[in-house]
């Protein structure tokens, strides 16, 4: 098990939690990061309609929510939808920090504005070359019975990076 140091700031938007949460891996999130912020927003689609996995995300995330700036948020709104302008937001008023986002477009955004960023698949690359979960492909799979789009090369380039050192892709950005 590696003890590769923690994110300060993990900013997460809508999707991983609530593929995390189908996958009940909410708890990698936590182990990541020494500070957590879910952006307002992304609470909101988090609890709109009705879904089985509103209980656990509102126990396990209801104390991280924050309000990101209003204009700095309305800025990013031009280019993404609410819940990762509301990421983009956070990510601009805490440098350094990681958004945890799948979305392609918001992705591309947060990049081009010099934010760093991962997706679910990132993360559990990182959680795997740590020990924290036991089979890298077991987890993948359940994440695309969640839901997930996972293309083949995204797949295999996972299982390549779960075995790099830790701090040879940890440096920038993730899947």
């Amino acid at each position: 098990m590696t003890s590769a140091p923690r994110e300060a700031i993990l900013i997460a938007d809508a999707s991983p939690l609530m593929v995390l949460a189908k996958t009940g891996r909410l708890d990698l999130v936590h182990r990541l990061t020494q500070r957590l912020l879910v952006p307002r927003k992304v609470w909101s689609e988090l609890m709109s309609g009705n879904h089985p996995d509103q209980p656990t995300l509102r126990k396990v995330l209801s104390s991280f929510v924050v309000d990101s700036d209003p204009s700095i948020a309305a800025a990013y709104g031009l280019l993404v939808d609410e819940g990762e302008a509301g990421a983009l937001a956070l990510a601009a008023q805490n440098p350094g920090s990681l958004i945890l986002m799948d979305d392609a477009r918001g992705r591309q955004v947060a990049l081009a504005a010099g934010f760093r960023v991962m997706g679910t698949v990132g993360l559990m690359v990182r959680c795997a070359r740590r020990g924290w979960i036991d089979s890298l492909e077991s987890e993948l799979d359940k994440l695309a019975q969640a839901g997930l789009f996972l293309s083949p090369r995204v797949v295999t380039e996972a299982l390549r990076r779960a075995h790099e050192p830790p701090d040879a892709a940890e440096t920038g950005v993730s899947s």
